[in-house]
This record gives structure tokens, sequence and C-alpha cells, in this order.
């Protein structure tokens, strides 16, 4: 069986630079695997938890959140103060997802651009990025003879919404927009379920939040020593990416896609586009 486990991430507006690159973003990311794959996960997350718990004290069921881990915030409080420490421990969850042989999509949609290209028709951004990225996970499928893909998705606050729009394209056999899909390899009903007792979920949630921070670096201006260590930390699941994870300007009609963009020593503020 294959799974989808799919968690959202949405990035700062900039006032001053609207359409700077990664800024403004609201993203889906998919963690796709199978029983074995899932599997490696599961144990290596227990064992990277087992270990922070041994050595820093945090709980011995603390859940692997992008931002708690970052912000040293609930589980996580506990390794305030040390840095060097808490991005090894996220490095470590970031070999477990690349050694499972997982893979990795992310579709991001820059939602000024969605809300001026269709005002007041224009979907929520979270629907037309989920809607992205199942069009590229149901078209993997296909390539490899993936019969069904089981999604499991992280709560939202309106979930029948998301997933409705969804079925309908199901239905009606073809999706909106440039990349028409008829998804008939993703399975419904999806799963929305509690990230704190899927270890696919927190996996996914700690790349996609890291992928985020890292997409909005500017690589002309590295003085930041915290932003080197993102960097550092994206580049152990960039093997594991898609090459069609990308972020969509609609009013541009291109993708730029990510893994050029992150593997790269270009300047952010002016990424290469391609088309989706």
């Amino acid at each position: 069986m294959y799974y989808a486990f799919i968690d959202e991430s949405e990035s700062p507006h900039d006032s001053v630079e609207p359409e700077r690159f990664g800024y403004g973003v609201y993203y889906i990311g998919c963690l796709l695997v199978d029983d074995d794959q899932l599997e490696r996960i599961q144990h290596g997350l227990d064992e990277v938890r087992a270990s922070a718990s041994a050595r820093f004290g945090v709980p011995a069921d603390a859940e692997f959140h992008g931002r708690c881990m970052f912000q040293y915030e609930d589980d996580w409080e506990v390794m305030k103060g040390k840095h060097r420490a808490s991005i090894g421990v996220y490095r470590q969850l970031m070999r477990v997802i690349a050694e499972s042989g997982a893979l990795i999509c992310v579709r991001g949609i820059q939602e000024r651009q969605l809300k001026t290209r269709y005002g007041r028709y224009a979907h929520e951004p979270h629907t037309v990025a989920l809607q992205y990225c199942l069009e590229r996970v149901n078209y993997y499928a296909e390539s490899c003879g993936i019969e069904e893909i089981e999604v499991i998705a992280d709560k939202v606050s309106d979930p029948t919404v998301h997933e409705g729009m969804m079925r309908r394209y199901k239905w009606r056999g073809f999706t909106e927009g440039y990349v028409a899909s008829d998804l008939a390899h993703i399975r419904f009903p999806f799963r929305w379920e509690d990230s704190r007792h899927f270890a696919g979920l927190q996996a996914i949630d700690t790349a996609l939040y890291m992928i985020n921070r890292a997409a909005r670096i500017d690589r002309s201006h590295l003085e930041n020593r915290g932003d080197r260590e993102v960097l550092k930390t994206v580049q152990i699941i960039l093997p594991s990416m898609t090459a069609t994870s990308g972020i969509s300007h609609l009013m541009e009609r291109k993708s730029y896609y990510l893994f050029p963009e992150l593997a790269s020593g270009i300047r952010k503020g002016s990424p290469s586009g391609q088309q989706s």
C-alpha cells in the first residue's frame, strides 16, 4: 500500500516586496511512502525521540513539529539555549526521511497572485495548493504503476471543503488549470488525523517547515548563522524531493521549481522561472 501524508505551511508576507520569492506562499507538502518506507520512518523517529529524551530531557512522547522545534516551544521548550544540539536533532530527522527512500512533493501558491488573477472567484489557497500537489502525486502513481494511494492529512478547520473539491475533480474526470488530472489513483475519502499519532505527518511537517524557511533566504547575504544552518539542513532532503516541487505564480503563468532554487547559490530575489 502507498500513503500520501499531507501537511500545509504558510510563509509570511513581505509588505515592502510583495513578489519577493518565497514570501506570501501557501504550501502543501506530501510525503509519499510505501509500507516498508513508512516502517523505517516510524522506527527512525522513535530512535531520534528516545535519544533526545535521554540526552536533553525532551518528553518521551514528544511530537516532531517544525515550528515548535525551531522556536523551542511546547515539547521542545527544554532545548532553548541548546542551538547546536537542536539543529543536530533536526538533521537526524531529515536523514531518517532521506534514508527511508520516501518521496517529497511540495506545491506552493503565491497568494497575492492567486487573488489578483481570480478576484472574488479565487479558491482558497489551501484548496489550490492541494490540487496542484495531488495532480503531481497522481502522475507519479501513473508512471510507476501504483494503483491507489491513501491520503492521510493533518487536521484542518474545514476539511470537507478541500476534500469536496478534490472529489468533484475526480468525478468529472479532470482538474482545473494547466495540468489537468483525473486523480484516478487518489483514494477517497481522505483521512484527517492528529499529527501527534502519525510519524508520516510529523515527517512531512518538519521537512516542509525547513523547505519553507530555506526558500526565503537570500543567498547573496549569508552573514546570519541561522540561515546557513537552515540551508545545510535542507540539503539533506533535497534528493528526496520530486523535480515538480515548486511555487506557482499565476499572473506570470509560471512555476518556479524548488529543487534547483534550493540546491544552487542564485539570489532568491530573481529565481529562474520555468513553465508549469
